[in-house]
């Protein structure tokens, strides 16, 4: 796996944690702005789109535990050293 040359911090981590949770949240409208569409349209294809919206946002759960391990594992270690001059 090649590693970056940032640093891992805390607020790195916090970082990633917001962006998750932006994410998630931004999903959650989604679905529920396409049924509510699916409903008032009577759209069998947005109906569609809101359940693999909801497909995705269930599958966002293991996705974001397992980047939360893998930042956790990071903490407090320096990957890199800066990165060598380019000529």
């Amino acid at each position: 796996m090649i590693e970056s040359s940032i640093t891992r911090t805390h607020e790195t981590a916090l970082a990633v944690r917001r962006i998750q949770r932006f994410t998630i949240v931004w999903m959650a409208i989604e679905v529920a702005v396409a049924f509510i569409a699916a409903i008032r349209a009577h759209s069998v294809a947005l109906a569609a789109f809101g359940g693999d919206c909801a497909i995705e946002l269930l599958s966002t759960d293991p996705s974001s535990e397992r980047i939360a391990c893998i930042v956790e594992e990071h903490l407090g270690k320096v990957i890199g050293e800066p990165a060598p001059p380019r000529a």
